[in-house]
């Protein structure tokens, strides 16, 4: 079935629309002369680009220069201290394929340079890479506990690994799932579920091509999305990092969005590229959302409410260090301006609770700030703020009417952090909830559902005896509170 543009689509004063259909390899049945292009403010023109770009045009501009994927090197990481019982903890170790089985040294020790024994247990291969646990025992509860992992990276530097660690029996909520076999390209992602409420997560691959994969709950596994005409539809975008990915309900009607995301072009004036189209599928059909996306260039940040009037979602985006300007869209496609937030933005995470909206913000220099956004009264209300350690690229979500945030980085040092917070909306207060006892800290991908948090990917700030490197991570883990 051919794809069909669900509005209009832009063109010039002198143009008249006829009806026609499009998919997302071939133009529709319009044209746009190239003297007007080149009269269209700077938005517009690199939007036409890339409606181009999607129809087959390809422009050398817009495409991703990509260097070598440090991700893919032989190296070794500490991807886990999960606490298994109020005495013991699992470490995972994860090497990459070519990587030499017994070239990395791993200890544990207390604050007073005592060391732990590890016990290593068997190798489990999964081709791309291995992992490697290990088991601590005898920790005490409430103590902190520094991991030291060296290794050579790419057979020739020296790497030592820091990681602080403390061992608390509440942590004991976590679960681990199976790492996603993903090698080189990106490691971010913005999950949503699909029809069968299976978690779907797109991600540039790199080498010009996207990838789809599903996390399926009922055979605990994952699977290359590639025969699934619905999911299948959103390889064929320009290939892009970033891209998004969610789902509004026009009252018991799902409408699935994917786009935006960014291209990366080393050669360019500007080292980075905003994609502005949005795609929608409903009942298999998809088309273009035209008006493309109407928030200006940068990376995004979003949150969805139900509009209770209409029984209809509502997304709401912020851009990341750019102007409090928020726009919002909803499932039957128009685009609105709301209320601005009442101060500029720098990293933002959000969650939804009872149908408000919440956003951290994370400046440099200031406290936290968390706000809420009542969709009901297009207004802002400033709530308590964060009382823990000044981080950046921290990530939000909501689970059983509360709020947590954590994780990011710090901004003292940019080391990775692993805490979580829950916020209380009735209370306005927050507490320390629980340790991410995974790899990383930094765009972590998140999904919740009605009694549990799927989290994952991204990348660690790993910290060393020389400072901070990120680390590509693959491992998965839900959450769910007791």
């Amino acid at each position: 079935m051919p794809n069909t543009y669900f509005t209009r689509l832009f063109l010039a004063p002198n143009q008249q629309e006829t009806p026609g259909f499009t998919d997302h390899c071939s133009l529709p049945k319009y044209t746009i002369s190239a003297p007007y292009l080149f009269q269209l403010p700077s938005l517009r023109r690199l939007m036409v680009c890339s409606l181009l770009t999607l129809a087959g045009c390809k422009s050398a501009n817009l495409v991703p220069v990509v260097s070598v994927d440090p991700s893919a090197l032989p190296q070794a990481s500490l991807v886990s201290i999960q606490a298994v019982t109020s005495s013991e903890a699992e470490l995972v170790l994860k090497r990459t394929q070519g990587f030499p089985t017994n070239a990395w040294r791993l200890t544990l020790r207390d604050t007073t340079g005592q060391s732990i024994e590890l016990t290593q247990g068997d190798d489990l291969n999964l081709g791309s890479f291995s992992l490697i646990p290990l088991q601590a025992k005898g920790l005490i509860n409430n103590r902190t506990y520094q991991a030291e992992l060296r290794f050579l990276l790419n057979y020739q530097d020296s790497v030592t690994a820091l990681r602080t660690y403390t061992h608390r029996s509440s942590d004991l909520n976590w679960k681990r799932l199976p790492h996603a076999p993903l090698v080189g390209g990106d490691f971010t992602a913005y999950p949503v579920t699909d029809e069968f409420n299976n978690i779907v997560l797109a991600r540039y691959a790199g080498a010009d091509q996207m990838q789809v994969w599903q996390y399926v709950s009922a055979n605990n596994g994952w699977i290359q999305a590639a025969q699934d005409p619905g999911i299948t539809k959103l390889l064929k975008i320009q290939p892009r990092r970033g891209v998004l990915q969610f789902n509004l309900f026009f009252k018991s009607d799902r409408h699935y969005f994917y786009g935006l995301g960014y291209a990366i072009n080393e050669q360019g004036a500007s080292r980075f590229f905003y994609y502005h189209d949005l795609w929608c599928i409903i009942a298999g059909k998809d088309g273009l959302v035209v008006p493309t996306y109407e928030g200006e260039e940068g990376e995004v940040a979003f949150f969805i409410a139900k509009d209770e009037l209409s029984d209809t979602d509502q997304a709401y985006f912020l851009t990341q260090n750019g102007t409090p300007a928020m726009r919002s869209i909803n499932a039957d496609f128009p685009q609105l301006a709301c209320a601005p937030l009442p101060e500029a933005p720098g990293t933002l995470a959000t969650f939804t609770v009872n149908n408000v909206g919440y956003v951290v913000n994370q400046s440099p220099g200031q406290p936290v700030h968390l706000w809420a956004y009542n969709p009901r009264t297009d207004t802002w209300q400033q709530r308590a703020n964060f009382p823990g350690t000044p981080r950046s690229r921290g990530v939000g979500f909501s689970l059983q009417g509360k709020g947590y945030y954590g994780l990011g980085a710090a901004v003292s040092d940019q080391a990775g952090l692993r805490d979580l917070w829950q916020y209380d909306p009735t209370t306005d207060q927050w507490q320390y909830a629980t340790q991410y006892p995974g790899q990383g800290n930094r765009y972590v991908a998140v999904l919740s559902t009605a009694d549990r948090v799927y989290l994952g990917w991204g990348y660690e700030s790993q910290r060393t005896t020389t400072g901070i490197r990120q680390v590509a991570c693959t491992d998965w883990w839900t959450f769910q509170p007791k």
